[in-house]
């Protein structure tokens, strides 16, 4: 066909004769491509098919994986694709059973698995293989787009870059008056040490220790009086929210939920039982707070309402899980 459309000179073509050639060269290509895989079948090739019922979603939303591999039925298949748990920043939540379909004189192995991860960017499922008949067959790399939770109604500001500071000499003299100063407050120590009658001593009251959810929960009590948002103090608003949660967690699972970033306390917060919904809302809320303490990010006192209810909400769903 290219050979038919070469022999007409370029002068005497016409757009509609070029853009006809263009499309029964890219349609024979195609339909050669399609005859030759059903001939490597028909010959006892294998034939592997991967992909992903979604390749963009929200952070700590899911996408199911599937892996398909048709074998004819005198091959013999030598183990599965062992994808592990956690790879590339994403992790598997669910593995489906292969399921085996006969077609013809082809066997049909099919398995599907439940994808996540709390970490944005583009990520790449690996290519893993499996032995058919002494031969390694691969599958092939997909790439899967996850997207941060987007802030809403504000504005958002950049963090900036870090401004050198020029160093300042201190004075002799103030050495001098801080050497005056503390000699002073020694004497004065001293002097009221030796006035100072000695008490007796009283039994004192053994202070009772709240649970992690009494504490939670006064916390959040103590919290929502000191009204922070109403006086634009986002910033001590979200830490202090973001602490109960974590202090929280911390003594109710004994994990170091503290020196946890948010992706691996969103990571602990799954294991724990919380289930996808509730946990991209709470994913929603740490993140808002992350803008707000490194970002400048002002959002509005209708929206810190809706962190503060869904961090209560967390707390309260932990509570009537029972640890593993």
């Amino acid at each position: 066909m290219q050979s038919a459309c070469s022999n007409i000179p370029v002068s005497k073509r016409s757009i509609v004769q070029i853009r006809i050639c263009t499309r029964l060269a890219k349609w024979v290509t195609t339909m050669s491509l399609i005859i030759f895989s059903q001939l490597a079948i028909a010959q006892g090739h294998p034939s592997i098919h991967t992909s992903l019922s979604s390749s963009t979603i929200l952070l700590g939303q899911q996408t199911e994986f599937t892996v398909e591999l048709s074998l004819p039925r005198e091959l013999g298949l030598n183990g599965w694709f062992n994808y592990p748990d956690t790879f590339n920043h994403l992790e598997i939540l669910k593995r489906q059973k292969m399921d085996t379909v006969t077609q013809n004189d082809n066997i049909l192995y099919r398995q599907k698995m439940v994808i996540t991860g709390f970490d944005s960017g583009r990520w790449v499922i690996p290519s893993m293989s499996v032995d058919v008949a002494g031969k390694k067959v691969k599958t092939d790399t997909l790439s899967l787009f996850i997207m941060p939770v987007s802030l809403k109604d504000s504005s958002y500001h950049d963090i900036k870059e870090i401004i050198p500071v020029p160093e300042l000499k201190t004075p002799w003299w103030y050495w001098i008056l801080g050497a005056i100063t503390l000699a002073v407050l020694v004497a004065a120590a001293l002097y009221f040490l030796k006035r100072k009658k000695p008490l007796i001593p009283q039994a004192k009251e053994d202070k009772i220790k709240l649970s992690p959810y009494e504490q939670a929960r006064q916390s959040l009590v103590q919290l929502k009086k000191e009204q922070w948002p109403e006086n634009g103090e986002w910033k001590k608003y979200y830490s202090e929210l973001q602490d109960i949660l974590r202090v929280y967690v911390q003594r109710r699972y004994g994990v170091g939920a503290l020196q946890k970033t948010t992706s691996e306390l969103l990571i602990q917060l799954r294991g724990a039982g919380i289930t996808e919904d509730p946990l991209s809302r709470i994913a929603e809320s740490l993140r808002i707070g992350d803008a707000v303490k490194f970002a400048k990010y002002e959002p509005g006192v209708t929206v810190a309402a809706e962190s503060f209810d869904i961090i209560s909400n967390a707390i309260e769903n932990l509570e009537r899980i029972k640890p593993a």
